[in-house]
């Protein structure tokens, strides 16, 4: 039985899922990284989706392991996706594994690997267009019940205030160690990559 705790519906209409990864494809792409993949991560890869596709408002796509039939690019697999960084003068691939990308902007997810928390996962990091890096979850399962909920949400006609409240409370539930950025403020918490380890632990509530 899975310990990893979904908090919304895999079978949503607007929801596509994968075939799962076998546990060798994650043996085999840590051996080719040289890093280990986040807890929770791989337990999502290989006992529900290698990959997802959730097409609701700014929508969200997580990358494969490997190029297949969903997805035949590797530079939109997580054993190509260093490349997506690398081309990034001012980012630069040391230290980031993008997984995935949302809306038509490009906004790119990635692991932070260069800091890894006690419970083997690593912080995620949303990277902007313009170089801007933002900390923003401390697990990959935190960060996936928490942005499939808050896209369904949005995905609503509701107040500003309505939006503001929900991301606190999305963050309490789902992330409670990380001190999130308010909403629609993105842009006045970029980080450089100098800086960047040092403020997501300032941004986090644990030693």
């Amino acid at each position: 039985m899975s310990s990893l705790k979904l908090d919304f519906n895999l079978k949503h209409p607007e929801i596509e899922i994968q075939p799962s990864a076998e546990s060798g494809d994650i043996l085999g792409l840590e051996a080719q990284l040289g890093i280990e993949l986040p807890p929770s991560y791989k337990e999502f890869v290989t006992k529900y989706s290698n990959g997802l596709f959730v097409d609701i408002g700014n929508a969200l796509t997580l990358f494969p392991l490997f190029p297949n039939k969903f997805e035949e690019n590797q530079d939109f697999t997580l054993s190509g996706s260093k490349k997506l960084f690398a081309e990034i003068e001012e980012v630069g691939s040391e230290g980031f594994l993008p997984f995935g990308m949302n809306g038509v902007d490009f906004e790119t997810w990635a692991f932070y690997t260069s800091v890894r928390f006690n419970d083997g996962e690593y912080p995620i990091i949303l990277l902007l267009p313009g170089a801007c890096l933002l900390p923003r979850f401390t697990s990959f399962l935190g960060f996936l019940n928490f942005t499939v909920n808050w896209l369904i949400l949005t995905d609503l006609d509701k107040k500003e205030d309505f939006y503001s409240k929900k991301w606190k409370e999305l963050y309490k539930k789902y992330d409670p160690r990380m001190k999130p950025i308010p909403v629609d403020e993105d842009y006045e918490n970029c980080a450089s990559v100098s800086i960047l380890a040092r403020k997501m632990r300032e941004l986090v509530n644990i030693k």
